[in-house]
This record gives structure tokens, C-alpha cells and sequence, in this order.
């Protein structure tokens, strides 16, 4: 008994805080004066220890018998006197007690055995029903919280136990108690036991949380009308008063299976283009469940769509693209969803600027390498494409040619009806794209092929070609005579006939003597006689270089031909007879 009143005053010393913690504006528990007791089946009588007892004599065991009390013998002045039998008898410790009557005759001894109870019940508080999670010195029960209380007297037995919610005044514990309000609570409770030791208050602080709490997303990264791209992510926020958030759940779509949420932001990297619904909830600490939330966006991974356009010349090759000079380079994109944020592009791999307007490119480079992307408003970006363009600045050269009879001189060409003139012209980039030529001033034609000039006279001819960016050649200038008419040929005789006669056909010959000479000629009013060629009598003909003279006489046939620059050619024959 000593060892157990050694541990309780060791609780009393250091448990403050749980036994004896009551604020001054809560209500005291009840004075209870102390009593016998006893037990009515085993006649055991327990005494409060705080209760001296006195000794009587009565003359029969009933009640109301007359009885006697018996006086101290041993008189106050005696040294060995115990101070506990001065006023009464004071019991020091809990427990069994016995008063012994001796008979000095016979040396028999009888004890008179009763119980002293100086330890007041223990009550303990059984929480349940409800979670519970402990924040430095604060306790929080979630939902469904009820409690137990429970006391236990080692000695005459419990009475009664009491509580006190909140510093109402205490009243006896009959039934469990329920916690149904989220609020911050106070119980106290003690009990009593049958002598009246009543225990000291026993406190309890806790608080009721049945609020869930409250999670909110936010995008991080640039959004626009609840579209977003794979770059964004989304962080959730979740925030409970009392207990704290324990976790934060979240899925997409029509996923099974919640993820917890870790803290960093959400990545969408992986969700594919579309609609999606991003669904989340979070738990308290004390099992608050929030009602999931949901947020609809649209993911857009597509980026714009971004073509090179040419504004002026331009000519597509099989393997190249030609422009000139006065080409306009225009980029255009379009998006599918969010729109287009801007365009950029950059020329023989410099850096990227952004696309404002049409430009050109300047003619000092043979070509140019162009790459341009198009990045849409949430910053999805096109793969870069790229585009070589040929800068053709030089225009094409033509050059003429005559198929048939052609003479030219002094940059004068002559030619006959049945001359051709054929043109061709050569370049070196786009290639040629027509031929054109006029005479004179007629309307400026399309060469198609080689074509002539039917009637005889004088003809300025033009001509020039455009290549495929329509670089465009100065026009070449070509002075044309068309001469179909042939040389005049003219013969003289040295001397004057001196008679005449008849051939044999019936022809009238003239007579020249011999040694007669005769002299030949040609004039052409064009392109001039290129010779005089002659043959006498049906021999091999010959060019004819200096007169000719007949020594012999006879019947001559002469023939006589002439030709022009330009073969145009005239046949002259002269029959006449020698005589002497």
C-alpha cells in the first residue's frame, strides 16, 4: 500500500497538465463528504482515511444498543503516546486495519478487523468511432467521435463518475458521450467513490474537424480560354484548416486509378490532342474526404501550319526554285485551335526573326537558304522547314540565224523569200521562257519557229527573249533586205555587125567579123552580182574573167550566167556567126 501511494503522488507530481489542469472560468466539480461505508452483504466497514475513529463498548451487537466510549489510559503527558489516539485514532495509510483486545489472564488475543480507504478512483476516457491525428499539442477527431469513460476503485468500489463538457457544470456520466459539432472541446471528468474520495478532474482537449479540405488547380505557363499545350503544367493547392491536408488525389479522363499528388506540377506532356478533364479531391489527416473537382481544357499539340509563298517571279524546276530580284518572299501559317502566335524565319542559317511583311532577297548571292516555323499563341512550335531559293538576275541571250541563202555586209543581212530566219536563245539559270521578235512596226510576236519574208524590200527586225523570272534581254536590232530579183547581164560586141543572117532554126543571126571581142557584164540593184560565169558552144563553163575574142569563124552559142549574193541568178544566151 505504501509503494501505491508513492505512484499516485509520482502522477500527481508530474501530470499536471491531465489531472489537475482546470481554467479558472470552468466549472469546479462537486465537494463530497466523506462516509462509512458498509458493505451490506460482507459487513466489511470502510473508513475514510481523513476520519479519525473512536472505540465504544456496547452491550449487544444491536442497533441502538447503549454503548460506552472508552477513554485514553495511557494519559496525554506519556512520551510514547501516539499523537493519532490524542482525538481519535488517525489512520495514516490505506488499507486493512485491526484493533486487538488482549486477555492478560489468558493471554488470548482477538483482533477487530475493518478496512481505512484513503485513495480516490481512477477514470480513464476511451475515444472512438473517429480518426485522430496529433499536431504538436493539438489532438483533431474527424467524424463519428464518442467516448468511453471508465473508472476503477481498488478499495470500497466506485460511486459515481461525473463529466464536464466545455466547463459546464459536472453531472453524473450515465451513457456514452457523442462529439457531433466541429468546434474545439474541453472535457473533464473525475469520479467518487462509496467513503467519498473523489479523484482530482482528469482534462481532455481536442478538437471536432469535419470539414474536408479545399484544393484548387492553377496552370502554370501561358493559357488562353482554358486551351493549353503539352508545355503547361497544372499545380494543386490544397488547404484545410484544422487536421491538414494528408493527401491530394488527381486522374485524367476515364483513368482508373487516382495518382497522389506529390507536390510538383502536373506535367501534360503525355495527354494526347483534345479534350481532357483533369478530376481531384484531397483527404484531411482525419479521414475528411473533399468532393472531387474537375477542370475541362483542351490540350492543342498541334502546331501551325506555315507555307513560303512567292509573290512576283518565280520559276519551280524540277530540282530548283528560281526567283529574281523583284521576287517578294511571303510566309503565311495558320493554326488549328488557338491561332497564330507569329512567324520567324531565318536566311543561310542565321538567326531566327520574326516575319513582319514580304521581303526581297538582294541579288549579290547565287541562292539563298531559307528556314522559317510558325509558333501558335500557347508556344507549340512547327518544325522548322526549309527552302532553297536561285537568284537568276541575268536575262537570256538570243542570237539569229538564216536557214538558206544569207549575205551580209555593213551589218546589213540579204536574203530571198525562201531564206528562213530561225532564232534560239540560251540561259544559264530558270531557263528561257519565250523568244519574241517584231518588223518594223508591227505588233511584236511569239517566235515559234523559223519563218520568212515573202515580199521583196527592206525590214528592221527586232528581236529578244524573257527567261522564266521574266528577266528580259535588250532588245537586238538586224537590218533585213529581202532580194528574190537576179543580176542584169549585159554583153557589148567590140564592134558593130556587119551583116545578118539565117540560122538554121529561122533565127535571125547577127555577123561580126573575126577578131570581134565580146564584153559581159551584170548589175543587181540589191545585194550585187557575185559573178559572170559563160559557155561556147555547150563546153564547160567558165567564169568569166576578161573579154572574149573570136578569131575563128563559125556559128557561136553563147550562154551567159549571172548570180547574186544572195543566189538569185539570170541566164542570157547570144547567137551570132564569125565571118571574114
Amino acid at each position: 500500500m505504501k509503494y501505491k501511494n508513492v505512484l499516485i503522488g509520482f502522477i500527481l507530481l508530474f501530470s499536471p497538465a491531465i489531472v489537475n489542469a482546470q481554467s479558472p472560468t470552468m466549472a469546479s466539480p462537486f465537494v463530497h463528504a466523506k462516509k462509512v461505508y458498509v458493505d451490506q452483504k460482507s459487513k466489511i466497514i470502510y473508513w475514510p482515511i481523513s476520519i479519525p475513529f473512536y472505540i465504544r463498548l456496547a452491550v449487544s451487537e444491536e442497533e441502538g444498543a447503549s454503548s460506552y466510549l472508552l477513554q485514553n489510559t495511557s494519559g496525554s503527558s506519556s512520551t510514547n503516546l501516539s499523537e493519532h489516539v490524542v482525538r481519535g485514532v488517525k489512520i495514516e495509510m490505506s488499507g486493512p486495519q485491526f484493533i486487538r483486545w488482549y486477555n492478560c489472564a489468558t493471554k488470548d488475543t482477538v483482533l477487530f478487523k475493518f478496512f481505512a480507504d484513503g485513495d480516490a478512483p481512477n477514470s480513464t476516457a476511451n475515444m472512438s468511432g473517429a480518426a485522430k491525428y496529433v499536431a504538436g499539442d493539438k489532438v483533431i477527431y474527424g467524424r463519428g467521435l464518442k467516448c468511453t469513460i471508465s473508472s476503477e476503485d481498488s478499495m470500497v468500489g466506485v460511486k459515481d463518475t461525473y463529466v464536464s463538457i466545455d466547463g459546464r457544470e459536472f453531472e453524473p456520466y450515465r451513457t456514452e458521450l457523442y462529439f457531433d459539432q466541429e468546434k474545439d472541446y474541453n472535457l473533464r471528468f473525475y469520479a467518487v467513490d462509496l467513503v467519498g474520495n473523489a479523484s482530482s478532474p482528469k482534462e481532455l482537449k481536442f478538437t471536432i474537424d469535419l470539414t474536408p479540405p479545399v484544393t484548387k488547380h492553377k496552370i502554370l505557363g501561358h493559357v488562353i480560354e482554358n486551351i493549353l499545350s503539352p508545355q503547361n503544367t497544372i499545380r494543386l493547392n490544397s488547404f484545410d484548416e484544422l487536421a491538414g491536408v494528408k493527401r491530394t488525389y488527381y486522374k485524367f479522363d476515364s483513368q482508373n486509378e487516382y495518382s497522389v499528388y506529390l507536390g510538383s506540377p502536373i506535367k501534360l506532356s503525355k495527354l494526347s490532342n483534345g479534350t481532357h478533364k483533369l478530376i481531384y479531391y484531397s483527404e484531411d489527416h482525419v479521414n475528411n474526404v473533399e468532393d472531387t473537382s474537375s477542370y475541362r481544357f483542351y490540350i492543342d499539340t498541334i502546331p501551325p501550319t506555315v507555307n513560303i509563298l512567292i509573290d512576283g517571279d518565280k520559276y519551280h524546276s524540277t530540282k530548283k526554285v528560281y526567283v529574281s530580284a523583284q521576287s517578294q518572299v511571303k510566309l503565311k501559317a495558320t493554326d488549328n485551335k488557338i491561332g497564330v502566335d507569329r512567324i520567324e524565319y531565318a536566311i543561310n542559317s542565321k538567326d531566327f526573326q520574326t516575319y513582319t511583311k514580304p521581303f526581297t532577297l538582294q541579288a549579290n548571292r547565287s541562292n539563298y537558304e531559307i528556314v522559317y516555323r510558325a509558333i501558335d499563341k500557347l508556344g507549340n512550335i512547327s518544325n522548322p522547314r526549309r527552302w532553297i531559293l536561285n537568284m537568276d538576275v541575268t536575262a537570256p541571250q538570243s542570237s539569229i540565224k538564216f536557214i538558206g541563202v544569207s549575205y551580209e555586209q555593213r551589218s546589213i543581212v540579204w536574203i530571198t523569200s525562201k531564206t528562213k530566219i530561225s532564232l534560239s536563245s540560251h540561259d544559264d539559270k530558270s531557263g528561257v521562257k519565250n523568244i519574241k521578235y517584231q518588223i518594223g512596226f508591227d505588233q511584236e510576236k511569239n517566235y515559234s519557229g523559223p519563218f520568212s519574208l515573202d515580199k521583196e524590200g527592206k525590214y528592221e527586225l527586232k528581236f529578244w527573249s524573257v527567261d522564266n523570272v521574266n528577266n528580259s534581254e535588250a532588245k537586238q536590232k538586224l537590218r533585213i533586205v529581202v532580194d528574190n530579183t537576179p543580176p542584169s547581164i549585159i554583153v557589148n560586141f567590140s564592134v558593130a555587125s556587119i551583116d545578118t543572117t539565117k540560122s538554121n532554126d529561122g533565127s535571125i543571126l547577127e555577123v561580126f567579123p573575126c577578131n570581134t571581142s565580146i564584153f559581159l557584164g551584170a548589175t543587181d540593184a540589191s545585194a550585187s552580182s557575185e559573178g559572170i560565169w559563160y559557155s561556147i558552144n555547150g563546153r564547160s563553163e567558165k567564169k568569166y574573167k576578161t573579154p572574149l575574142t573570136f578569131r575563128k569563124e563559125g556559128n557561136y552559142k553563147l550562154i551567159i550566167r549571172s548570180r547574186d549574193r544572195v543566189n538569185n541568178e539570170s541566164i542570157k544566151i547570144v547567137s551570132f556567126l564569125i565571118k571574114d
